[in-house]
């Protein structure tokens, strides 16, 4: 009994030890269980959390490096950018990839974690981005963009730039505007514009010259055009000029008509001078001119233009257009050197109602300067009988009077004038404008210019006491005294009537682009300039209705820029089709804001063929855009795996 017992004891402390064993262990195991449960979710939340980490770290990287070849590519354009960016080659053991897109660049695994990061500024540095995946398992991304060329740089907007004060055109982003009245656009794709004369051109600008007088009617009148960097395109034409030509307007049938370029200066300012074939009284009539030809050669004939005319281009002087008096008188490098008080008189002319103009430099003799226009009062027989002369020299002695005179040797009126102390030196071996301007039914005043500087004019008029009747005559080149000598480049006489002329230089047209005539009709061009706008901005092109423009083209692959946008209206689901491709879609821009869109295209039919139209159109509902550019090649930031 009692062994019994304590077996049975002893069997129950046994078996309760098991037990307690057990439940002590399953205790301990349920407890190890969530330890690791617990501990396992905290490292799959922190893994999960790096993957986040890392793949946002990955998206702002690449977009600091996209943002800075954003920059070098908008500061230099013609240049070829590329850089490279070590990546991780995997997240956390999984793959993934970039994309570029809407603004934006994305890291996203193969696992589902997507982060993102906007790039700065990117939509208005209208560079563009190449959209599409790139994978990062092989460590390297290569970022790069290639060197583009302009085709054309539109700006859609009325221009009416004047040659004298010239702020409106073409824009601060250099862009070419399109004219937009409508003989010029129809006429752009037919023959009647480009004629048989002209066809091998590209490009033409309108002259137009509005003659204010209500009476007076002016025919074969000389005219001078002043191009500038900010009015005219000169990467369109030669280097040298010699591409530049000027016609009549269309109703007059495009004649070709006689020009001289005064001063050519690729980039900076330049003269060119024109005879205008007729211009009535109280009319504005329409010129041409026309460049970007690189197989023209020069037709600058200053001697079909004027009245009288001599560059001296040849080996002496030419004795059908001059008398001489005095023995120094040569002809060298192009230019006529006068000394020792000779003289040349002008043959087949007289001087009337005229200018007489030169550009001449005084020579150093070592002694006194001089280089000077006369004006004959009667015979040719001496050139210093009652003759008035604008002698821009530098004198010495009790001649002192003779600085910058007019004057009447017979009773001595020059005196008249030499009372008001107009004594102006001329510096030595500077090229100078000289001017005589008189008019019958008015008083003579003459001008000295230092031809590169024209700020340093200085006019004198004759006083009221010199006779007008003696104005008309002969007149010449000539050095009043003995060591002076003086270089003339050339010499003109042009008309001068009691008219102003008013003209504005309008936006060159190319033969090589064009809106369609059947859209022509329905598109609308506004100018909304106002002083301290960027003109580019404030003027635009807009429609309800589909319209079509073309860029004709090489085959290749371009890129397009597109500034859409309205000062006082809204841009509702505007749309572009490039070579039958919809490219962008339903842009909406509110007034007085820009929005630019940029796209590639491949022309493989020599031209480029875009459409704009309105995806919801209406009567307030339009597209509009305040130009474009066109360049060759891809131009946006471009990215790759690899080096």
């Amino acid at each position: 009994m009692h062994l019994f017992r304590w077996r049975r004891k002893a069997n129950n402390t046994a078996v309760s030890h098991i037990v307690g064993f057990i439940l002590t262990f399953v205790v301990i195991t349920s407890a190890m269980a969530s330890i690791v449960y617990t501990t396992s979710v905290l490292v799959n939340t922190r893994v999960d959390n790096s993957v986040h980490i890392i793949a946002r770290h990955i998206a702002n990287y690449v977009a600091d490096s996209i943002t800075e070849a954003l920059a070098i590519k908008q500061m230099y354009q013609n240049v070829n950018y590329s850089s490279t960016v070590e990546i991780p080659q995997e997240i956390n053991g999984k793959s993934y990839y970039i994309e570029v897109a809407n603004g934006k660049v994305f890291v996203n695994t193969s696992d589902g974690v997507s982060e993102n990061t906007t790039l700065y500024n990117q939509e208005k540095l209208d560079v563009g981005i190449n959209e599409g995946r790139v994978y990062g398992d092989n460590g390297v991304l290569k970022i790069w963009c290639n060197r583009t060329d302009y085709v054309a740089k539109l700006d859609f907007g009325v221009n009416e730039s004047s040659t004298s004060e010239i702020s409106v055109s073409p824009g601060a982003f250099r862009f070419t505007r399109f004219a937009p009245s409508c003989s010029d656009i129809y006429d752009n794709n037919g023959d009647v514009w480009w004629d048989d004369n002209y066809k091998n051109w590209s490009y033409r600008m309108p002259i137009r010259i509005t003659n204010t007088n209500e009476t007076i009617s002016l025919a074969n009148y000389q005219v001078k055009v002043e191009l500038k960097n900010s009015n005219f395109n000169y990467l369109w034409a030669n280097k040298n000029g010699s591409d530049i030509r000027i016609t009549s307007g269309l109703d007059d049938g495009l004649q070709p008509l006689p020009y001289w370029i005064e001063r050519w200066s690729y980039g900076g300012n330049s003269v060119i001078w024109f005879k205008a074939d007729s211009l009535p009284a109280d009319t504005t009539k329409t010129f041409y001119l026309y460049f970007g030809n690189p197989n023209a050669v020069s037709e600058s004939n200053g001697s079909r233009v004027f009245d009288f005319f001599d560059d001296f281009k040849s080996s002496s002087l030419n004795s059908s257009k001059w008398y001489t008096y005095g023995s120094d008188i040569e002809v060298q490098s192009d230019c006529l050197i006068i000394g020792n008080g000779s003289a040349v008189v002008a043959k087949n002319v007289m001087f009337t109602d005229g200018i007489l103009e030169a550009k001449a430099k005084a020579l150093s003799t070592g002694g006194n300067t001089e280089a000077s226009l006369f004006i004959r009062a009667s015979s040719k027989d001496n050139p210093y009988n009652m003759g008035y002369f604008l002698s821009s020299g530098k004198f010495s002695g009790d001649e002192w009077w003779k600085n910058f005179s007019i004057g009447e040797y017979g009773d001595w009126k020059v005196v008249e004038l030499i009372a008001e102390n107009k004594t102006f030196s001329m510096t030595e071996n500077s090229w100078y404008r000289l001017s005589f301007y008189a008019r019958a039914d008015s008083y003579l005043y003459c001008k000295r210019q230092l031809y590169t500087q024209s700020q340093t004019s200085q006019d004198i008029s004759v006083p009221d006491t010199v006779a007008i009747d003696k104005l008309s005559g002969y007149f010449g080149l000539h050095t009043t005294e003995s060591g002076c000598r003086a270089k003339y480049d050339w010499v003109l006489y042009r008309q001068l009537r009691p008219v102003n002329l008013e003209m504005y230089l309008d936006a060159p047209v190319s033969q090589h682009y064009a809106w369609s005539h059947d859209d022509f009709s329905k598109l609308h061009f506004t100018t909304d300039y106002s002083s301290g706008d960027d003109p580019l901005f404030s003027d635009t092109v807009f429609s309800p209705y589909t319209a079509n423009f073309s860029v004709e083209v090489d085959n290749g692959v371009y890129s397009v820029v597109i500034y859409f946008g309205s000062p006082t209206s809204n841009v509702d689901n505007a749309s572009v089709y490039a070579e039958g491709e919809k490219v962008v879609s339903n842009v909406q821009v509110l007034p007085g804001h820009v929005e630019t869109r940029w796209f590639t295209v491949n022309v493989d039919d020599g031209s480029l063929d875009l459409k704009f139209e309105n995806e919801n159109p209406g009567a307030l509902s339009i597209w509009s855009i305040y130009g474009l550019t066109v360049e060759r090649g891809v131009r946006g930031i471009r990215i790759s795996g690899g080096v």
